[in-house]
């Protein structure tokens, strides 16, 4: 259940690119307490450097200026999230990128099999932030 009346605009991303599934929003609260963008992505397996590049400038710039949740399914099934270590490239691209941005995985039960393919990202600082006012069951959906 929400605490408060929130507001949600789509993000018009300047690196928009329609290869990239997602969508990009930013949500605040009636007090301007509880301000963030929020993002949903899906990656499929077989998904080019290129495409997985474009969705990096999109993170980049959602993140830039607001704290930021993002959830998905990005299926990178390598990914070791208590180590940090991956198998290949593209899966140590997207560690990378989320390391640059200052976001941290927040989900820790596997959702296939023993593999985390859908995870929610958030932005470090938005852990600390007391004054957010929205209930997390709201934001963060269980997969």
């Amino acid at each position: 259940m929400l605490k408060t009346r929130i507001d949600c605009t789509e993000l018009s991303l300047k690196n928009s690119n329609m290869q990239v599934e997602s969508l990009w929003v930013k949500i605040r609260d009636q007090a301007n307490k509880g301000n963030f963008a929020g993002g949903v992505c899906y990656r499929p397996p077989d998904q080019g450097e290129e495409v997985d590049e474009e969705f990096f400038l999109q993170l980049q710039e959602a993140s830039r200026s607001q704290a930021l949740i993002l959830i998905g399914d990005f299926n990178h099934p390598d990914i070791c999230w208590k180590s940090g270590t991956v198998n290949c490239k593209q899966s140590r691209n997207l560690l990378e990128c989320v390391e640059d941005n200052f976001l941290v995985q927040v989900m820790e039960t596997p959702t296939r099999g023993e593999a985390l393919l859908c995870f929610s990202l958030m932005w470090k600082n938005l852990l600390e932030r007391s004054r957010l006012e929205v209930a997390w069951d709201a934001v963060i959906m269980p997969w």
